[in-house]
C-alpha cells in the first residue's frame, strides 16, 4: 500500500521543485554572472590597444548604462576627459601604476578638493551636498551619473538617436554642459610632458600603445627608448618585438626556451600590446615604468631593464624599425591605434566627451 509519505501531494511536489530551483539559481546566479563579466573583460581587453579605457573599469561602464538607459560609451567619454580613467586628476597624482595609488574598484588616493569634482567623473555635490555614496567607488559613481544624467535626457527623442547623429551630439554636448560635473578641461595623460605623434615607425607605433597603457607619456624620449630597447631584443617574434614570455589566447610559441617556456608570436597588435603589458605591470618592474613615466631618457630605462628580470642587457638605437624577417614575424602591418579626439574651444568638455563616446561606440561595434 502506498503511504502518504511514499507519495507527495502536488502542492508539496511544486514547493519542492521550487526550493530546489532556488538553490540551483543560487549556484549558478554567480557563475553566470561571472561568466558575463569575463566576457565584457576579454572583449575589452581585445581592444586595449584601441583606446584608453582599462579594461577593469568597461564592466561598470556598461552596467550602469544598461542599469539606467544612458549608452555607456557616454560614461567612458566623461571618465576619458575628467580624469584619464583616475590616471590624471585634477591634483596631478599619477594613479594606478605607482605604490600605493589604484584606479578602481576604488580610487586610492581620493580625488577631491576644493574647486574641483569627485573620483573618476569628477562629479558635483549640489547645494545640499547630495552626491554619490562613495564617489572615490567606481561602481557608485558611475550609477550615480548616469542616473543623472538618463533623467536630464528623459523624454527627449534625441537620446535615442545613435550618439555620431549631429542633432544628438549637440543635445548631449548641451546636456553634459548641464550635468553635475566639474571638469575644468580636457585631462591629458603624462603630466606636462608634451606627447608627440609616433610616425609611421611600427615599433614606435607599438611602443606608444604600450606607454599609453602603462600611463606614460608618447614623448620622443620615450618613443626613442622603447626603440632602442626592441633593438636590443631583436627578436623576429609576430608583435612582440620585447620578446616577452606572456601566454595570451591565439599564441603559438616562437622558441623554445631552456626553462621551458617561450618567446610568443602573438595573433594580433591588440593581444601583443596586451601582453606587453601585462608584463611589464606584473610587479617586477615599477623603476622601469616609473622611468618611462618620468620620460627619463633612454639612459634612465635602459639601466633600469638592466638591473629588472627581463634580461635585456644592451639597448640599440632608438631609430630600429623592426628586423627583416621571413615567416611569422615580426608583423607590424596592422594600423596604429587611432588618436583619441581633443576638441578645442569654449565647449571643449563636453564636445570631447560625445567625441570620444562616438569612437569608443564605432571602435566597440568593430569587435567581434
Amino acid at each position: 500500500m502506498l503511504t502518504y509519505e511514499g507519495r507527495m501531494k502536488p502542492v508539496v511536489r511544486l514547493a519542492t521543485i521550487a526550493v530546489c530551483g532556488a538553490v540551483v539559481g543560487l549556484f549558478l546566479l554567480p557563475l553566470l554572472v561571472g561568466g558575463v563579466v569575463a566576457g565584457q573583460l576579454a572583449r575589452a581587453s581585445q581592444l586595449a590597444a584601441q583606446w584608453d579605457i582599462p579594461p577593469e573599469v568597461v564592466p561598470a561602464l556598461e552596467d550602469a548604462g544598461q542599469q539606467s538607459g544612458l549608452p555607456w560609451f557616454l560614461l567612458a567619454g566623461v571618465g576619458s576627459v575628467a580624469t584619464d580613467f583616475a590616471r590624471h586628476g585634477p591634483d596631478g597624482r599619477v594613479r594606478g601604476d605607482t605604490a600605493g595609488t589604484t584606479i578602481f574598484p576604488v580610487v586610492t588616493p581620493p580625488i577631491d578638493g576644493p574647486g574641483q569634482g569627485e573620483g573618476m567623473f569628477l562629479v558635483k555635490r549640489d547645494a545640499q551636498g547630495r552626491g554619490p555614496a562613495d564617489p572615490q567607488d567606481v561602481r557608485t559613481e558611475a550609477a550615480w551619473l548616469a542616473d543623472q544624467l538618463a533623467t536630464l535626457a528623459k523624454g527627449s527623442p534625441l537620446a535615442q538617436r545613435p550618439l555620431s547623429d549631429p542633432e544628438a551630439s549637440r543635445f548631449w554636448q548641451q546636456l553634459l554642459a548641464a550635468a553635475p560635473m566639474a571638469i575644468a578641461s580636457p585631462a591629458t595623460g603624462g603630466g606636462d610632458l608634451t606627447p608627440v605623434p609616433p610616425g609611421d615607425n611600427p615599433i614606435r607605433q607599438f611602443g606608444s600603445a604600450v606607454l599609453a597603457r602603462i600611463s606614460a607619456p608618447s614623448t620622443a624620449a620615450n618613443l626613442d627608448a622603447f626603440a632602442a630597447w626592441a633593438a636590443g631584443e631583436g627578436t623576429c617574434a609576430r608583435f612582440n618585438p620585447l620578446a616577452t614570455t606572456q601566454p595570451e589566447p591565439g599564441a603559438t610559441p616562437f622558441n623554445n626556451l631552456s626553462g621551458g617556456g617561450h618567446v610568443w608570436n602573438y595573433p594580433s597588435f591588440a593581444i601583443g600590446v596586451q601582453a606587453t603589458t601585462t608584463a611589464i605591470t606584473n610587479g617586477l618592474y615599477q623603476p622601469v615604468i616609473t622611468a618611462f613615466q618620468a620620460s627619463a631618457g633612454m639612459a634612465a630605462v635602459a639601466a633600469a631593464v638592466e638591473r629588472s628580470p627581463w634580461g635585456t642587457r644592451h639597448f640599440g638605437s632608438p631609430t630600429y624599425a623592426g628586423r627583416q624577417c621571413t615567416g611569422s614575424g615580426p608583423a607590424t602591418a596592422e594600423p596604429p591605434p587611432p588618436t583619441l579626439p581633443t576638441v578645442a574651444g569654449p565647449d571643449a568638455v563636453p564636445a570631447t566627451i560625445v567625441a570620444r563616446a562616438i569612437q569608443y561606440e564605432a571602435i566597440w561595434g568593430q569587435t567581434p
